[in-house]
């Protein structure tokens, strides 16, 4: 039987992090991913990390500062551009909302500054006349998902990782509870660790174990435009970002179909020049599809705050599910029922965001300890 230290399920930017900074740490990584790498949730993404809007705020930091020297790390250009955040507000009378906001970020380490409508049009004309002002968080940038999954992927490679992609994970076998070994599409392979970072698949493998993982699918359906010349604003919010994200009852019991639908306007601009327009956040399921429904609201939306883009040729839609955690954090932790058992999942719409931290996260608690505290993102059955 092949053997290997640690085996990672899952090939997305949480997964392919994973496997870096665990093959970094010298040791034997291998990777299963059931089909390419990056082909859910990373690949249908708008590649923004807006920082002001993060559930994790300590994470999204310590994140940020280890993206702005990654690609140099990993050897690979994953289009980083410190474009700042902003989010944009419909009508005056979410100002209150967007100050509180603010004062919270700013008790968390991130400053984010408000901002009346003239002083965005005066930044980019191209903002709707009538949007009464938002707020910007500097910090705020955007990256290629795909590229950051590669890159990943591609660096730990090198330092000795095995890539199998389509290769379907079909169980983990435990004895003694504890971690014994993976059987897959393509045979079975022993190892000491199992890393599940399969995003809103996992409670699917976690059930095998009799574990519950408070996991559930959040489709996210997408936009992409033909180029435009770059924008001054390139990475945009609607300011209900901050209801549709989080507040579940909110969106469960509203009686306008775009918040029930979790749709609020999330516009980038990646350097050349195409715009990524989302984004919605519904439950159905494992249905990967898209809706007119959603996407007509979507594109109504965004023409709401930049009319400019109501002549745009759309090039392709998409539609991803994210692994929404029904606390609002991620998961990230060993599992006391079964030995050598961590999660790497729950990241919701911070996937891509979180990637950096959540992977030297895990590669710590496997080879050593976690140098930040993580009891807020331990697994509850």
């Amino acid at each position: 039987m092949a053997s290997t230290d640690v085996v990672v399920i899952g090939g997305g930017v949480i997964g392919a992090s994973v496997a870096y900074y665990l093959a970094k740490a010298k040791m034997n990584v291998t990777v299963f991913e059931r089909r390419e790498l990056a082909s859910e949730a990373t690949g249908s993404n708008y590649g923004g990390l807006p920082l002001q809007t993060t559930h994790s705020p300590d994470l999204i930091r310590e994140s940020a500062r280890m993206y702005r020297n990654l690609g140099e790390e990993l050897g690979s250009d994953i289009e980083l551009e410190q474009t700042g955040s902003y989010l944009l507000m419909d009508n005056e009378d979410q100002l209150p909302m967007l100050e509180a906001h603010a004062k919270e970020m700013l008790r968390h380490g991130i400053r984010v500054d408000i901002l009346t409508g003239r002083e965005l049009r005066e930044i980019d004309p191209d903002i709707a006349a009538d949007v009464p002002g938002g707020s910007r968080c500097s910090d705020g940038f955007i990256v290629n998902p795909m590229k950051v999954a590669y890159a990943y992927a591609g660096a730990a490679k090198k330092l000795g990782a095995q890539l199998q992609t389509f290769t379907e994970v079909k169980q983990i076998r435990v004895e003694n509870r504890r971690v014994k070994s993976v059987i897959s599409s393509k045979g079975e392979v022993e190892t000491k660790f199992v890393v599940l970072a399969a995003g809103a698949w996992a409670p699917l493998l976690g059930s095998t174990l009799n574990l519950r993982i408070h996991v559930i699918p959040r489709r996210g359906e997408i936009i992409l435009t033909e180029a435009f010349p770059i924008g001054k604003i390139r990475y945009m919010m609607d300011a209900d970002y901050l209801l549709t994200s989080s507040n579940l009852e909110a969106v469960k019991t509203s009686t306008d179909p775009r918040i029930r639908l979790g749709i609020s306007a999330v516009l980038t601009q990646p350097k050349h020049g195409n715009w990524l327009i989302g984004t919605s956040r519904d439950f159905p399921g494992y249905d990967k599809s898209n809706t007119v429904e959603t996407l007509t609201i979507i594109a109504r939306r965004a023409v709401r705050f930049v009319p400019k883009l109501k002549h745009a040729n759309i090039i392709r839609t998409m539609a991803g599910l994210r692994p929404f955690c029904e606390n609002g954090h991620p998961i990230i932790s060993s599992v006391d029922a079964v030995e050598g058992l961590v999660l790497a999942t729950g990241h919701h719409g911070e996937g891509v965001g979180l990637a950096p931290v959540t992977g030297k996260l895990v590669s710590e608690i496997i080879t050593s300890r976690p140098t930040m505290p993580i009891e807020e993102f331990r697994y509850e059955g």
